[in-house]
């Protein structure tokens, strides 16, 4: 995070402290049951605070997420953005300074980017999806698709985790990879590894309602093809934020305690 301010010199000092007020931020946000607001913070690609004015000695900023293009409409202003702001406020009390506002704006371009926009025109080689071919509108994030606002939902409620967790004790996060196991390739929707354990994470819509023996069946034969966990998440729930952090928690803990 950036203190632009007035004076360079003091930006500078307080990079060291901003680092860990980004930090506590997050925390609050997650402690505080805000996960779709925590997911949005952590998913920018940076945050800077843009000085505003001063009055009675009291510093206003606003508060800037910076995101990728590709990203840009899934930042709407609404109560995430005022939770973050009310975070910020917290974290910032009695340092005479306050959030006026929180906003975001679109990341630029990398140089060359007539070459990646030429690279969208010719069909890439890639397992993510490969076997059922998305539509153009499907959601995107960090590089990656995803079937639906559900999986993505679920992607962020993992990234959110994945942030918290220490550098040295995380988990990786693997959308909709195709997958060889006897026979057959299959799409799982997540592969998860964490702690030395691999599982995986499907999200189940209203197509798997009535073909249970059949889903506990695939279950089945990726258990006994290596993968130490599988578990189902219903998509109703994987579009509800505390649901799916509740969710994560508890295929993390499952998957840890499997056995090596």
């Amino acid at each position: 995070m950036i203190y632009r301010t007035v004076d360079d010199a003091q930006a500078e000092a307080r990079d060291e402290q901003a680092d860990r007020e980004l930090g506590t931020v997050l925390k609050l946000l997650y402690a505080r049951g805000h996960h779709e607001a925590a997911q949005k913070f952590i998913g920018a690609d940076s945050v800077y605070v843009d000085y505003i004015d001063s009055d009675w000695g009291i510093e206003y900023y606003e508060v800037v997420m910076v995101v990728d293009v590709d990203r840009f409409s899934e930042y709407e202003e609404g109560e995430a953005f005022e939770q973050i702001r009310v975070a910020f406020d917290e974290v910032w009390r009695k340092t005479k300074r306050e959030a006026r506002c929180v906003s975001v704006k679109p990341a630029l371009v990398a140089a060359g980017w007539r070459d990646d926009v030429n690279a969208l025109l010719r069909p890439r080689a890639s397992n993510q999806a490969a076997l059922v071919p998305l539509q153009p509108t499907a959601p995107r994030a960090d590089g990656m698709s995803f079937r639906d606002r559900a999986e993505l939902m679920l992607y962020n409620a993992f990234k959110a985790k994945q942030a918290s967790l220490s550098p040295e004790a995380t988990l990786t996060i693997v959308p909709n990879p195709a997958v060889r196991v006897p026979d057959r390739t299959w799409e799982p929707d997540f592969v998860i590894a964490y702690r030395g354990r691999v599982g995986v994470v499907e999200v189940d819509g209203t197509s798997h309602t009535r073909k249970y023996a059949s889903d506990k069946s695939r279950d089945v034969i990726l258990e006994d093809s290596g993968f130490a966990l599988v578990m189902r998440l219903d998509v109703k729930d994987a579009e509800q934020p505390d649901q799916a952090a509740a969710f994560v928690d508890r295929f993390l803990r499952r998957l840890a305690q499997q056995s090596v």
